[in-house]
């Protein structure tokens, strides 16, 4: 048979083909000659597995694992074509456990189209299988904490391969994060798996809800979690009932209203009785702001830095408005709206000048930061934050540096606020707590210095923290 006659027969099958398999040809009658493309990679705790063919779609997918050179495990994955050009698969790595041993692992797919030509590809993969928890051990001297206060937990977290995340729960809305001391603190350099963890609760957090926990789980999905005996005391809400004056609510609401129209915070072009305006001020502008502060505190992360302590008062004066009241405002003699105090104010001559708390970097420097006026955050390490509100002015930039006591500055009456103050607040990752224990030289001798100069954590070398 000559030249021409080979091409003839075989022009004659590819029509036949056309005519009897035409899904077998591709897509819109185009012959597929073109194998299909394979990926298979990890993804966290499992392995992800892609297969995709634009003209005929895959019919077969296989999985083959492979340890030391022999085949340990054959899996078909797909066995005939379901009518779509890509596949996907998501494998749980922990359901090799048994079949293979931890160590290096060899992953392989092998793929082929749905076209007349079956044609094929292949992917591999190596992955190194790990099956044991990570290692939890708690250093405890005596944990006790209150209600709206902090508490700081010393203990060693580590894992045969390595840690993904280490973290602790206070309930399901109460998450921190640690540090690991060696980051901050170069006498426990030869402590790489020791961690510090300082946490806190709101004021008014009910005994029932307190359940402490931290978890480690490393990059295998291994998790192992353990419950923190602490003895917590219950701190109720300070029960307060402020009026609100007529003058008040026409000089302060609707300038602040104004700001909530221009953010989309309200219908601009409603009209709201001035008992409404209070109310969206005071709690829809107060959440929408909590929830910048969240973000800007999970933003920054838990940098490994120990501030020196004990903090100082960021201005001299009088305590005014406690932390953790809970205000319920009254207008005309009726009760319109309802929030929380996280802060403890200050009262002084006004404009006095207003001191860091301690050293750190700003992260919020504005003129104008909605019921709290004036604003200026700082982050000052181990999630430790602090926020000045109703400032005059301020002489500081956002990503300045401060030492502790650096005028940042004055005093005022923006925002909310009623006459000349500082609204001052400390958050641990985002969570207030009464300033008061920070400005105690005994509270963080014992609560912080003492837990970080255990002796049975440091080397016998190594000086105790000042």
């Amino acid at each position: 048979m000559n030249k021409l006659a080979i091409l003839f027969v075989i022009l004659i099958g590819l029509v036949a083909g056309a005519f009897l398999f035409p899904e077998r040809l591709g897509t819109e009658g185009l012959a597929d000659l073109k194998p299909p493309t394979a990926t298979i990679k990890r993804n966290k705790d499992a392995l992800f597995i892609t297969v995709s063919d634009e003209l005929s779609g895959p019919s077969k997918i296989t999985l083959q694992v492979s340890q030391n050179g022999n085949v340990i495990q054959t899996q078909d994955l797909l066995t005939e074509y379901r009518n779509n050009n890509t596949e996907y698969f998501n494998i749980q790595i922990q359901s090799f456990q048994g079949k293979a041993k931890e160590g290096p692992v060899d992953f392989t797919i092998s793929a082929v189209d749905n076209s007349l030509w079956a044609n094929t590809n292949s992917a591999s993969t190596n992955i190194t299988l790990d099956f044991t928890r990570p290692q939890l051990a708690l250093h405890s001297i005596q944990h006790r904490m209150y209600a709206g206060g902090a508490e700081l937990i010393l203990f060693d977290a580590k894992d045969n391969v390595e840690l993904q995340s280490v973290y602790l729960d206070v309930d399901e809305d109460l998450r921190f994060f640690p540090i690991r001391l060696a980051e901050a603190d170069k006498r426990f350099a030869s402590r790489p798996d020791l961690h510090a963890i300082l946490f806190a609760t709101p004021r008014g957090f009910p005994k029932e809800k307190f359940a402490p926990k931290i978890t480690a789980t490393d990059t295998s999905g291994n998790s192992i979690s353990l419950p923190i005996r602490i003895t917590f005391v219950e701190q109720p809400l300070i029960k307060s009932n402020p009026n609100i004056s007529e003058d008040f609510v026409n000089t302060k609401i609707p300038p602040l209203l104004d700001e909530m129209k221009n953010l989309g915070l309200t219908d601009p072009s409603a009209e709201y009785f001035r008992e409404e305006q209070f109310k969206l001020v005071n709690e829809t502008y107060r959440n929408d702001l909590g929830f910048k502060l969240r973000e800007l505190f999970r933003k920054q992360g838990v940098r490994p830095i120990i501030p020196e302590g004990p903090f100082t008062r960021p201005m001299a004066g009088t305590l005014t408005s406690k932390f953790g009241e809970a205000r319920s405002y009254s207008y005309k003699g009726s009760e319109i709206s309802h929030s929380t105090h996280d802060g403890q104010d200050i009262a002084s001559v006004k404009g006095d000048k207003v001191m860091a708390t301690a050293a750190g970097q700003v992260i919020l420097a504005q003129q104008s930061f909605g019921i709290y006026g004036g604003a200026v955050v700082i982050d000052h390490g181990f999630g430790i934050g602090s926020l000045y509100g109703h400032l005059s002015n301020i002489v500081v930039e956002e990503g300045q540096q401060l030492t502790k006591g650096e005028i940042l500055g004055n005093s005022g009456e923006t925002g909310l606020a009623g006459g000349d103050h500082l609204h001052f607040e400390i958050r641990i990752q985002n969570v207030p707590v009464t300033p008061i224990e920070w400005w105690d030289n005994k509270w963080y001798q014992d609560n912080i210095l003492l837990k970080l100069n255990d002796p049975e954590l440091l080397p016998q070398s190594e000086e105790v923290a000042q």
